[in-house]
């Protein structure tokens, strides 16, 4: 199947359902939800799953419908309003996400902000056999590969990071980070080269990040946990939350987040790396770190040539040295 004809058809579908999510952020009185929960997730994805179906009747994993597996080559993963604890309240760039995977791999993204965080609307799509990412009908061209680390850079986090800002602007230098709602949307406008860092600080499941997965894909990057191995989806125990490896005693607490080239992690008290390399303004991300034993986080890599980067960063922010680290 060319995934491609699908683009087209799934984008109206989303941006159709972004109407819902925007009327609700318009609501007098506010988002009807609580918490984490908000009414209108279930009631956007009950459409798309319907929409979805419609187009390509496969496997489906939705966040609150909850999922259809049966096996088949292609599957649906959909999170309606992935920032739902911001969206309610009222904190602007949660974002709906679509990916289609073929044989566990990502083929194909869409996430959608309706109300965008710099304002507008947002729409980042791609399909496997395009050349490049599409952002709101323009094809982007990012050259990730080419990306560096600067103060011109910036680093995407979550709004966890706004209570915390002196900290992560020492973190992040000599880059500025930049706080928003959801990481599907964080990937994708990481995808979009719209910063060089993309993090969440928490598990994920595959609601969460397939859908940017896809988007990073197409435009060269790829998708890695805090140990710097590939996010993968080839069973419904992998998808549901992505396995932490906690079992090292001296890693209470342990935050990580990912860079455009790498990923890493950091404990309260001391976390040893093989390497430790220093992040230098201006330089490509050193090439060898692996981390020892610690819970999962999602990151952002990206390659250059032939060579995997990998290099540390700490919670909401760029590695500097080890001993740095909260």
């Amino acid at each position: 199947m060319n995934v491609v004809d699908l683009l087209g058809p799934v984008v109206e579908r989303v941006l159709s359902a972004g109407k819902l999510l925007s009327s609700e952020w318009h609501r007098i009185g506010g988002p009807r939800g609580h918490g984490d929960k908000a009414a209108i997730d279930s009631e956007i994805e009950a459409q798309l799953r319907l929409d979805l179906l419609e187009l390509l009747h496969c496997d489906f994993w939705g966040e609150e419908t909850g999922t259809h597996m049966t096996g088949h080559e292609y599957c649906w993963v959909v999170d309606p309003n992935d920032g739902t604890a911001d969206f309610l309240q009222h904190r602007a760039g949660s974002a709906i996400s679509v990916g289609l995977l073929h044989n566990a791999i990502p083929v194909l993204g869409v996430v959608y902000a309706p109300i965008a965080p710099d304002g507008g609307e947002d729409c980042i799509s791609w399909a496997e056999g395009l050349p490049a990412i599409i952002r709101n009908r323009q094809t982007v061209h990012a050259l990730l590969d080419q990306l560096r680390l600067t103060s011109n850079s910036v680093v995407l986090v979550s709004t966890a990071a706004t209570s915390k800002p002196e900290l992560n602007a020492e973190l992040c230098a000599p880059a500025e980070f930049i706080s928003m709602p959801s990481i599907a949307y964080r990937l994708a406008r990481a995808a979009a080269g719209d910063a060089v860092v993309g993090t969440s600080l928490v598990p994920v499941s595959a609601h969460d990040v397939v859908g940017g997965h896809a988007l990073l894909i197409g435009a060269g990057g790829v998708l890695i946990d805090q140990d710097g191995g590939p996010i993968t989806y080839e069973s419904e125990e992998r998808m549901r939350r992505f396995p932490c490896a906690a079992s090292a005693e001296h890693l209470k607490h342990v935050k990580s987040l990912s860079l455009g080239t790498g990923s890493a992690c950091f404990a309260n008290n001391e976390l040893k790396t093989r390497t430790q390399p220093v992040l230098k303004a201006g330089n490509r991300l050193p090439s060898a770190t692996i981390f020892e034993k610690a819970p999962l986080a999602s990151a952002v890599m990206r390659r250059a040539g032939n060579q995997q980067l990998l290099a540390p960063y700490a919670p909401r922010g760029a590695y500097i040295p080890i001993s740095r680290v909260f």
